[in-house]
């Protein structure tokens, strides 16, 4: 059984969309920005349809989370109900980081 490639490139695109912050709208610590002593936020990029399930590894499928977050959908009695709603901030925040990738001189 071969494990899945995760991509820098995709998981570096995700943070930087981020701004360092949660992309869960319904996040309990919006204003978390906690950093490593290099300066990198502490954030944790969780594919929504999970790599080991053959979902893509890609920035529309990821979502940066607190590790607060990222605990309550992984491990959490509503993580099912929070997939979608990380599904559907995930597909924004990329949307967005496009449209200003693309407006950008």
């Amino acid at each position: 059984m071969t494990r899945n490639q995760r991509s820098r490139e995709a998981r570096t695109l995700v943070i930087e969309r981020s701004s360092g912050r949660c992309e869960n709208p319904e996040c309990g610590n919006p204003d978390f920005e906690e950093h490593t002593p290099a300066g990198d936020p502490i954030l944790e990029v969780d594919h929504i349809h999970d790599l080991a399930l053959d979902g893509p590894d890609h920035p529309a499928n990821m979502i940066a989370l607190c590790p607060n977050c990222h605990a309550i959908k992984t491990r959490g009695a509503h993580g099912e109900q929070m997939r979608e709603v990380f599904r559907a901030a995930a597909r924004a925040h990329h949307a967005a980081a496009m449209a200003n990738k693309h407006h950008t001189p």
